[in-house]
């Protein structure tokens, strides 16, 4: 494969992980974490695809063909935009991990009344005889 073919087959690949970097925010939205979990997977083959081509190919950092220019502008662009997503997506994960937290630490606070009041509860009501 010549230097322009690894390039656009870069750029190619670089583009379905932005495509799967808007699926992932959302899977994240969904709260859908084994889409979220499959999606990671599919990147991660992605990424080992694009270095096993950067391995594969000779990469040279002057470049005088303008189409390869081209190509090498547009990836880095993308690049911009697929890690303008993975900061969004992080946030998002963040963001609903506190909710989570947020969540047991109310659910503990809620058994811990519980266990208290339980403990409190008022006698049960007996009869007494009272001809005694």
């Amino acid at each position: 494969m010549d230097v322009k073919q690894s390039y656009k087959e870069q750029l190619r690949l670089y583009r379905q992980m932005f495509n799967i970097g808007i699926e992932q925010e959302k899977a994240i939205k969904a709260k859908d974490y084994k889409r979220l979990l499959s999606l990671v997977r599919k990147r991660e083959e992605i990424i080992d695809r694009i270095n096993t081509i950067k391995k594969s190919s000779s990469f040279s950092s002057q470049h005088s063909d303008a189409g390869i220019r081209g190509v090498i502008g547009e990836i880095i662009h993308l690049l911009k935009e697929i890690l303008n997503q993975e900061k969004k997506n992080e946030s998002l994960l963040r963001n609903n991990m506190q909710q989570v937290s947020y969540n047991m630490r109310q659910i503990d606070k809620a058994k811990l009344l519980q266990r208290t009041y339980r403990g409190l509860s008022l006698p049960r009501s007996c009869f007494l005889d009272q001809r005694k």
